[in-house]
């Protein structure tokens, strides 16, 4: 799912603008629909201001599981060698629907760093029927 959210952006596995690691994971389709759209808000900004505006920015989004099987991830995405980042004056929709929806949608908690070598999103979700 990753890869294939990324493709418009000029994901290659084989080249190195956009690297993506982590293992096979297992989501509800609520969880799936939501990561498709956040990856795909992140992209947008990082085409647009980020790291992928220029010729040698870079994405690297990385994720992990804590037990096989079970639909508990983290998943952190983080630009560099891009423009200098700087926190945005006013939340758009893209801000408000990571901040907010996507973190119920999968259950779990996003958090937004405005570091000024690069976006940094951290994401961390649950099964649904976590308490």
């Amino acid at each position: 799912m990753l890869a294939n959210a990324l493709v418009p952006f000029g994901y290659d596995p084989a080249g190195d603008r956009i690297k993506l690691d982590g293992p096979q994971v297992r989501v509800t389709a609520k969880q799936m629909q939501a990561l498709s759209m956040a990856l795909h808000e992140l992209a947008t900004v990082a085409a647009k201001y980020g790291a992928l505006s220029i010729d040698h920015g870079t994405v690297h989004a990385n994720w992990t599981l804590d037990k096989a099987n079970i639909a508990h991830f983290r998943l952190a995405w983080q630009e560099s060698g891009g423009p200098a980042v700087r926190l945005p004056e006013r939340q758009g929709f893209g801000t408000v629907m990571l901040a907010w929806i996507l973190a119920q949608e999968i259950n779990g908690e996003i958090s937004l760093d405005y570091n000024s070598d690069g976006l940094v999103c951290s994401m961390e979700g649950w099964p649904e029927d976590r308490n």
